[in-house]
């Protein structure tokens, strides 16, 4: 990698449901290998790690953890363990790792296909984890992906909510797809 003269290393999901299936256990076995390459090769490069979306990738249901029963984003229960997931996170991880980007994929299509009226509750709760982590450990670059599928006027409205609190915004560029960002100029407008 060195010989690459790659910059930046970007780990896979982690996935909230996944590591935390009771409340206050965590299990980041799934993670753990990638920090132990990261640790054992001292690697001098930034890592990004990306905390998978709590909109499902079936976009039409929230991705939580089996005990929290959804009220909606603005409920006060679901806030408490997700700020604690993610404190549990980088409490372990967190002296690690420089970009933690949470993952919005799935946005664009749940709020304007099925929920419209739960995008204020998601803008509040992803801005207000991203002060979080940015209050907890000041280094780490805290960011968002935008969740820019969906129509024009929907992304851009997502892509101002998610930009509030945001020190970058991550994106991906997929050519087959009209409806994703395709050019920096296209995100640059709508910021």
């Amino acid at each position: 990698l060195k010989e690459a003269k790659v910059q930046v290393f970007h780990s896979g999901y982690i996935q909230w449901d996944e590591v935390e299936q009771t409340p206050g256990v965590y299990d980041f076995s799934s993670v753990e290998p990638t920090f132990k390459v990261i640790r054992d090769n001292r690697f001098d490069f930034e890592v990004a790690i990306d905390m998978g979306s709590i909109i499902a990738l079936s976009y039409d249901r929230p991705s939580l953890p089996s005990y929290i029963k959804f009220e909606g984003f603005d409920d006060p229960y679901l806030k408490e363990r997700y700020l604690a997931f993610l404190d549990a996170f980088l409490d372990r991880y967190g002296n690690e790792i420089d970009y933690l980007l949470l993952h919005t994929e799935g946005a664009g299509t749940y709020f304007t296909n099925h929920q419209p009226k739960q995008l204020d509750g998601y803008c509040n709760l992803m801005n207000e984890a991203m002060k979080h982590v940015r209050q907890k450990i000041p280094n780490i670059k805290v960011g968002n992906n935008g969740g820019g599928e969906g129509g024009e006027s929907e992304k851009t409205e997502i892509v101002k909510c998610f930009t509030r609190e945001a020190d970058f915004i991550g994106t991906g560029s997929y050519p087959d797809n009209d409806t994703i960002y395709k050019n920096p100029e296209d995100i640059e407008i709508v910021i």
